[in-house]
């Protein structure tokens, strides 16, 4: 991930559900991949909404595979960082239960504000 991040003309491209708010995630990628990532971000969700068996990270990976993007880019998922976040609370407090998924949301929007500012991203919504 580092790689991607440091790059000069890096992006972020982030998709989420309305109706699913465990589906919200961000692709970084380089710029000139945009249109590709869009596409394929698209194609999976399309793919996960018409199919029963499918993964909407499976069918992601698999598009950006298709499209010769799978080493390109990396995928940050929502569900991902809080389960980290909550493994760090579980190491370091006798009281874990007690902040267990406390205001994730605000948690995720906050990690993706840090990545913005600290590596100068741009995170557009697809």
């Amino acid at each position: 991930m580092s790689d991607i991040l440091m790059t000069k003309s890096c992006i972020g491209i982030r998709y989420f559900a309305d109706m699913n708010p465990w589906i919200d995630f961000v692709v970084f990628a380089d710029e000139k991949h945009k249109s590709t990532i869009r596409k394929c971000i698209l194609e999976a969700i399309d793919e996960f909404w018409e199919s029963d068996n499918t993964c909407y990270g499976d069918a992601l990976s698999k598009h950006l595979l298709e499209c010769g993007l799978s080493n390109k880019c990396y995928i940050l998922y929502y569900e991902d960082v809080l389960n980290k976040i909550q493994k760090l609370i579980d190491l370091t407090s006798e009281h874990s239960s007690v902040y267990q998924y406390k205001d994730s949301d605000k948690i995720w929007e906050d990690f993706l504000s840090w990545i913005q500012q600290q590596f100068s991203i741009s995170i557009e919504i697809c």
